[in-house]
């Protein structure tokens, strides 16, 4: 019995059978190869989680999708396009961990999700806010929230460190929840932080990542760099809690900028999603 296939441009380097495997990695990509240095990072992964001591790759299968490019598409039809493509992958039951650049892109498989599941929360690990004012049709960085404020309330901020008047405003009108980085680290929501959080979700969750969350000593060359953000550990401290007590549906992960001078950082993405996984599979 063969194992299988290696493939230098799927996650880990296993091209397992599509209908065989739980999870789908769809990559993306608006113009720069985040995605693909990503999964380039990912061959370098110990399978092995020591800490959980399970290996996903081997008990869920994981299939990575082909690269979806933005090309001639403007931003509205380029989510259309990718919120198409993950719909076919939700028809079949598959956890979809979306891969790509600029932030906007999220907002496809959140929009595909909350077709399945009614009851879904979205969890956004963000330094911004990105509730700026919508210029319909346009979709960027700062605005990706509030086209997903448009579909759901259910969401949860947590890392924001920047943020606008009007911004502030609109969350305070729509009563969003959001967790402030400094008032992490001044304990204003007390030892038990991960907990108060996880309290704000529904069964259902749905993890939008943004880089730049990150302390930038973690993952420096991301697309909007800003001072002050979360560590590691705290981090997936929040990641695993989720994992045991909820029901993560899928998740994407942005805001890498590639750089030949960091190229540690496009391992540290890889590292994230596979403990992203691992969570939100076991048992």
């Amino acid at each position: 019995m063969t194992g299988p296939q290696i493939n230098k441009n799927s996650f880990f380097g296993l091209q397992n059978d599509y209908d065989k495997s739980e999870i789908v990695v769809l990559p993306v990509s608006c113009g720069s190869s985040a995605a693909k240095q990503i999964i380039n990072a990912s061959l370098q992964l110990e399978s092995f989680d020591e800490e959980i001591r399970i290996d996903i790759s081997a008990a869920a299968g994981i299939f990575t999708s082909n690269l979806i490019i933005k090309g001639k598409k403007n931003d509205e039809q380029f989510v259309d396009a990718i919120t198409k493509e993950i719909n076919k992958h939700t028809a079949n039951d598959k956890f979809v961990v979306t891969i790509g650049d600029s932030r906007y892109i999220s907002a496809a498989p959140i929009f595909s999700f909350l077709k399945k599941y009614n009851d879904l929360s979205v969890l956004q690990f963000d330094a911004h806010s990105c509730l700026k004012q919508i210029d319909k049709p346009n979709y960027a960085h700062q605005n990706t929230a509030r086209h997903i404020i448009e579909r759901t309330k259910k969401i949860v901020q947590i890392g924001v460190r920047s943020q606008g008047k009007d911004e502030n405003e609109f969350r305070l009108q729509k009563q969003i929840r959001i967790f402030y980085t400094r008032e992490i680290k001044l304990g204003m929501y007390g030892d038990n932080w991960h907990e108060l959080i996880n309290q704000c979700l529904s069964d259902h969750v749905y993890i939008t990542f943004d880089l730049d969350v990150f302390d930038t000593s973690i993952i420096p060359n991301v697309e909007l760099p800003e001072p002050g953000g979360l560590f590691w550990d705290e981090t997936l401290n929040l990641l695993k809690l989720i994992g045991l007590e909820k029901k993560v549906v899928g998740f994407d992960i942005v805001g890498l900028v590639p750089s030949k001078n960091y190229i540690q950082s496009n391992y540290i993405a890889a590292k994230l999603i596979y403990k992203i996984l691992n969570y939100s599979f076991v048992d």
